[in-house]
């Protein structure tokens, strides 16, 4: 028995490998489970939540493994909505990454502490695990790089053409999914070539890294099917070329003037994943690999370092989750560093042998609690609640967001109608129509700025989020979260709304409002609309200030708009009678208390940098709406 076996313990060595494994798989997926995003999401994560259940065409590339087993997972799990399966997908599939690390830097003959710690640092670390709460790509593509390190580990270690085919199988699988993993491909051949020529040439090697690209022959019938999505239509075999190389985006790669900050902003979010401790630890552990000629440096390094300058070039919006390849490489490192520290200790005498492997472990133990402290309260009100959306609606995937937006989207819309708006608000009502059924009259258009195309058409047409630029002569107003273009300004108040009777200077009147929800149970956010009337042509235009005052008066919240209908509508160009809705989303937070709470609104104007507050016909500035209570938060 070792050094390192006494220090474990030599009774319970190999139950000490199973339990840290399986106590590592579970632990981090109740982690993820405990802040699971509750359904449906906007952007790309909606998207994946859709398409697999109704085999429908996702966006380039194709993605054929996650939609083919999205499919399978969505109608064999019978757990809670088909949005919170997938979501469940990511969290399975993020715990088993961390797993298939785990048993990669156990084949290579690291201890037990240094597989353990270094998945799990990785696991905690912000990007990883908002990433494994989502019904996303990144899940997978993580536990697919994984598992190619597992095999590639494996292999090294057996050096047997059935683990050189395996390797292959992995690696062809990956293929399948993200094309991050092209990087790796001349890496990988180089070494498969180096050693084990002699079984390259042999029929299962090569059959077993191709035939997973069979999957992309799902992807001509997904497109036939002509269902949502339906963005990309290849038609030939140039259109295919283009759609599987995702040329729009893959052009989005490119070195700038400020390629440099986005390596510092690379390197940055390296060092925020992982601290400082997990950074010097992976560096130490990339020394150990070079001093030692590890051949795995000859894939790892390679592939991090194309990786980390490529995607810091991806000039995308969230572009940093297309960093989380380099991050699992990063941990193989990890891993390394701690190993050689451990065998270093070995060597020392006791009691410095025990004292400097405890010092590891509760430094170890201190970065991942530092991680989670820091991480779960975030996410688990995210997954609680997520908050109040704002005017432009650009990230509706934490908590209830994206499904309180589909909700009364679709409510509010008049039939037959058409909604357009960028990707991260079709998806989600998307999903809503496709896999709930909801609303198959209305239509959903997407680039957001087709508006004038979707008008021509002479169909009920509005906007999923606030959009500069529609001015003369349409008019503007609120229909829940959308904003209804119309030629004719509009003179009723729907008839479930509760009538009001405030005037502002003859300016503006407060005609009435509506509570959407009030039962909390699409997160602790107030949806209200209000409806304005002019009762003349406004001299000036106005703003409005909704205020939210506690029991005893004091104003615990303000949001304010320069305009009326979301922001898009200046009050100077409403015309007397014109009913004009705004709708609004007040968030109650957790360090909100319980208790009766009243909504007032503000109208006032701005001229020369001075404020001035409207007053009504008793000389008071503040309309109130009835009162709100607010129960204890869950």
């Amino acid at each position: 028995m070792s050094k390192i076996g006494n220090m474990i313990g030599p009774a319970y060595t190999k139950r000490a490998i199973w339990i840290a494994g399986i106590a590592l798989g579970l632990g981090t997926l109740a982690l993820y489970i405990r802040t699971l995003a509750p359904g449906v999401a906007g952007g790309d994560a909606g998207e994946l939540q859709f398409v697999p259940y109704i085999l429908s065409l996702a966006h380039p590339t194709g993605y054929p493994l996650q939609t083919l087993l999205g499919l399978l997972w969505a109608h064999f799990i019978p757990i809670g909505s088909v949005a919170y399966r997938l979501n469940l997908l990511s969290a399975c599939l993020a715990a088993s990454a961390l797993v298939l690390l785990y048993l990669a830097s156990r084949k290579s003959g690291h201890t037990l502490v240094a597989a353990f710690f270094a998945p799990l640092l990785l696991g905690v670390s912000t990007i990883f695990w908002d990433q494994a709460i989502l019904a996303d790509k990144y899940a997978l593509n993580a536990t697919l790089l994984a598992l190619v390190l597992f095999a590639l580990v494996r292999w090294l270690k057996a050096a047997s053409p059935d683990a050189l085919a395996l390797s292959a199988l992995c690696y062809g699988l990956s293929l399948t999914h993200h094309r991050s993993m092209i990087v790796l491909a001349p890496f990988l051949l180089g070494l498969w070539i180096w050693r084990g020529r002699s079984s390259l040439a042999q029929p299962r090697f090569l059959a077993a890294l191709l035939s997973p690209l069979l999957l992309y022959l799902w992807l001509p019938i997904g497109a036939s099917r002509g269902l949502p999505p339906g963005t990309w239509h290849p038609g030939s075999l140039r259109g295919w070329i283009s759609y599987l190389a995702d040329q729009g985006f893959a052009s989005r790669v490119r070195p700038d003037v400020e390629f440099i900050s986005r390596l510092v902003f690379y390197v940055k979010t390296l060092l925020a994943q992982f601290t400082p401790l997990g950074i010097g630890l992976g560096l130490l552990g990339l020394i150990r690999q070079l001093r030692t000629r590890n051949v795995l440096v000859a894939v790892l390094l390679p592939g991090f370092l194309i990786q980390a300058v490529l995607t810091s070039g991806y000039q995308v919006p969230r572009h940093w989750v297309f960093f989380l390849p380099t991050f699992v490489l990063f941990s193989i490192w990890i891993a390394e560093g701690i190993d050689w520290l451990v065998h270093w200790l070995a060597s020392a005498r006791p009691p410095l042998r025990y004292i400097g492997l405890a010092a590891i472990v509760v430094m170890l133990a201190g970065a991942v609690g530092f991680a989670f402290t820091t991480n779960y309260p975030t996410f688990r009100e995210n997954s609680l609640d997520g908050g109040a959306n704002d005017l432009w609606r650009q990230d509706l995937k934490h908590g209830y967001t994206a499904e309180r937006f589909a909700i009364l989207s679709l409510a509010q819309a008049e039939p037959n109608s058409i909604i357009i708006g960028d990707w991260e608000q079709v998806t989600a009502l998307w999903y809503k129509q496709q896999v709930e059924g909801l609303r198959p009259d209305l239509t959903m258009l997407y680039p957001i700025e087709r508006w004038n195309e979707a008008l021509a058409t002479g169909r009920p047409t509005y906007l999923a989020r606030h959009l500069a630029g529609v001015g003369e002569p349409y008019h503007l107003t609120s229909a829940g979260p959308l904003i209804r273009i119309t030629t004719v300004p509009t003179t009723q108040i729907p008839a479930d709304v509760k009538p009001l009777d405030y005037t502002w200077e003859n300016q503006v009147s407060l005609v009435g409002y509506r509570y959407h929800q009030t039962d909390f149970r699409s997160g602790y956010v107030i949806p209200l609309s209000l409806y304005f009337r002019a009762p003349a042509v406004p001299v000036v235009d106005y703003s409005i200030s909704l205020r939210l005052f506690d029991e005893k008066g004091n104003q615990v919240r303000a949001e304010d708009r320069s305009a009326l209908a979301q922001g898009m509508l200046p009050a100077s160009r409403t015309r007397p009678g014109e009913v004009v809705a705004d709708y609004f989303e007040v968030p109650f937070p957790r360090k909100v208390p319980a208790g009766v709470y009243r909504l007032g609104i503000i109208m006032y104007t701005v001229q020369g940098g001075s404020f001035r507050n409207l007053l009504l016909a008793d000389g008071a500035q503040i309309a109130y709406l009835s009162p709100l209570t607010i129960p204890v938060r869950r």
